[in-house]
This record gives C-alpha cells, sequence and structure tokens, in this order.
C-alpha cells in the first residue's frame, strides 16, 4: 500500500541561481585580474626608461602582474560573491509538494515515473551541518537543501545509509538550488517528506538503480591477498578460474567486472594493458585529479582530469596501482556514476576484512 503524506505543502525558499553562484563571480574574477594587469602595463610602461627594459625586468612585471592579479581578484570576489548570494536570498519563490508531484518555477517533477536522484547529508567544508537532494526529470535539475538537518534525522525517512552521501556542497561552493531555512519547521516538513518520497518511489530511481546493482551486503573471502595479472592467451589454473568468474559475472560497467570475491579489470598497469583479478577487501579504489598539459594550436595550458585506479600488491608483496578507467567531465553521466559507485563499493569491501 502506498504511504500517505500530508498533502499539499506549499513553502516559499531563497532560489540561488547559477549566475550568482558561478557566472558573476567569474565575471568578477576574470575582469579583475584584466584590470590588475592593464593598469599595472600601463603604470610600468609610463616610466622613464621602460622601453630600454631588460627581458629580465620584463620577466619580473610579468611575474608580478600573474601574481597580482590573482591576489587581487580573489580579494575582490570573496566578499563579491558573498553579497550577490545575499541579494538573491532577498527573491523567494514558491515550491509545493501533492503527494508525488513537486512543482518548482512552474516546472512540475512527477516522482511516480522514473527519475534520477541523489541525496547528501554531512559537514559542508566551512562546517555546515547540511542535507542536500538532487532530482532530475527531463531537462532541468532541481536541488534543495536545509542547513541543521543531520545525518541522522535524514535516514529516519531515505532509510539506506549507503546511498547517502556523506560529502556535501552549500551554495556557497557554487551549488544552484533552493535554500530551505532551518528555522522554519515547515521547511523541515517538506524535506522529511520529499524523502519519505523519493524512498518509497526509490525502485523508479534510475541513478538508486545503478547503486543497487552492486552486491553491498557481500563478505568477501578471496582465497589470495594480492592482485594477480591474467594472460588469457595462455591455459593455467588463475586463467580457468578467470573463465569461471567471467560465467558468474555479478555486475559489470566498462573496464571492470565483480564476480564472487573479485574485480575482473581490463586495465592498464605502468602503460601495458592487461587483465587483473583483484581481490575484494584487499585492493582499493580510489579517484585522483591528474594535471596534464594540453597541447593545442595556440598554446599549451595546464588542465586536469580525474582518473580511477586500483590499488593493491602483486604476489610478490610490491604495490601496485591499475588505470581502470578515466572518469568523464559529466559528473552525472552513467559512466561517471559507474566508476564513483565502483569506488564506493570496493572502499566498502575494504571495511570488511
Amino acid at each position: 500500500m502506498a504511504m500517505q503524506y500530508s498533502s499539499p505543502l506549499k513553502i516559499r525558499v531563497p532560489y540561488v541561481s547559477i549566475w550568482l553562484v558561478t557566472i558573476v563571480p567569474a565575471l568578477v574574477f576574470l575582469g579583475t585580474m584584466g584590470l590588475f594587469v592593464y593598469y599595472s602595463i600601463s603604470y610600468f610602461n609610463s616610466l622613464e626608461g621602460a622601453e630600454n627594459r631588460s627581458a629580465w625586468a620584463d620577466l619580473g612585471i610579468g611575474l608580478f602582474n600573474l601574481v597580482g592579479s590573482v591576489v587581487t581578484a580573489i580579494i575582490v570576489v570573496i566578499p563579491t560573491q558573498m553579497l550577490t548570494l545575499a541579494i538573491g536570498r532577498l527573491r523567494k519563490v514558491s515550491l509545493s509538494l501533492d503527494g508525488s508531484i513537486l512543482k518548482h518555477r512552474r516546472r512540475k517533477i512527477d516522482l511516480s515515473q522514473p527519475y534520477s536522484s541523489f541525496m547528501g547529508a554531512g559537514v559542508t567544508p566551512n562546517d555546515k551541518i547540511l542535507t542536500m537532494i538532487y532530482i532530475k526529470q527531463g531537462k532541468k535539475p532541481f536541488h534543495i537543501s536545509l542547513e541543521d538537518m543531520d545525518r541522522t534525522h535524514t535516514l529516519r525517512h531515505f532509510k539506506d545509509e549507503l546511498y547517502i552521501r556523506e560529502s556535501v556542497l552549500s551554495t556557497e561552493y557554487g551549488n544552484a538550488g533552493y535554500e530551505c531555512d532551518p528555522e522554519d519547521t515547515t521547511h523541515s516538513e517538506f524535506m522529511s517528506t520529499l524523502l519519505d518520497v523519493l524512498f518509497e518511489n526509490r525502485s523508479i530511481n534510475t541513478q538508486y538503480a545503478l547503486f543497487e546493482s552492486f552486491p553491498w551486503d557481500k563478505n568477501p573471502a578471496p582465497s589470495v591477498s594480492y592482485i594477480r595479472e591474467i594472460d588469457e592467451a595462455q591455459s593455467g589454473p588463475f586463467s580457468a578460474q578467470l573463465n569461471e568468474l567471467k560465467q558468474n559475472i555479478a555486475v559489470t560497467y566498462g573496464n571492470f567486472s565483480v564476480s564472487g570475491d573479485y574485480v575482473i579489470i581490463e586495465g592498464h598497469l605502468e602503460g601495458k594493458a592487461a587483465t587483473f583479478l583483484a581481490p575484494l577487501g584487499h585492493a582499493v579504489a580510489t579517484i585522483e585529479e591528474l594535471h596534464y598539459v594540453g597541447v593545442t594550436t595556440t598554446s599549451t595550458p595546464l588542465k586536469q582530469k580525474e582518473v580511477c585506479f586500483v590499488h593493491g600488491t602483486d604476489e610478490q608483496g610490491k604495490v601496485i596501482k591499475i588505470t581502470v578507467d578515466t572518469m568523464p567531465a559529466d559528473t552525472l553521466s552513467d559512466t561517471y556514476l559507474q566508476l564513483d559507485y565502483f569506488f564506493q563499493f570496493m572502499l566498502h569491501m575494504s571495511k570488511k576484512r
């Protein structure tokens, strides 16, 4: 029987747009840097003997402009962002929740139909206790948060601790969305009821289905604790074990598959492509940010990417690091979420040792 909710629930909350949390601060930051460099160059060029400056002097001025413009931009953008957020919070909009129908800014989300959603409850980098909810159905996402709603409260309404993320970010960190008032009990009731609806309808949440596909309840007991490289072209006990594991795969995405007490990885070790068997509970996964130089026709800018690795030891006890895959730029894409849940699953298995 479907759960009955008090309905409809209506609240008025501030909506902090992407313009206020990202675009305006970015424009202010870049504009401040540009103005600093412009006036700095104008000043140094106006000095007597500027046309006879040495290359070392020009290099020093260039470094001064780089460091000075960044520092000045940071000093200017922080109070500017606080001001734009304060202005944005003055405007309030209506939200309503009527059963499984969520309405916001002339848009409607029907939570009885397939959707994608995740939640987080924890402490932000600026030490605020926060619960946030993200929902997407169609093109436009819905994001709402409530300060002082702790993880214990959240788990009373969405009863799956592993699915509720611990890392959360408030609007000060670029998370555009609706901000509930912790002093208003109707806002807390709205968030609690929305969590109830999401938990009841979690079976049609595509992101929850991806999460649930991993065998979180498994108690791993692999026969070995080290990572093995398997040559599929050769016969032997390890190849036979690999073939058996491939016939009993529980979950498979991209370059990894979970089967029995192992993960089969089609990855790279020191640049060499190979197939590996990683024992659950002993091997761990990480997602790391790497920086590299991206060469273009006009410049060589420094870029960054996130890469998923699996760490463990080989048969000789040497620590090895296997590259699984590069994380897509879109953090809500299926591939990104598959790798992210793989990382969380490996971490969870390691805690069961």
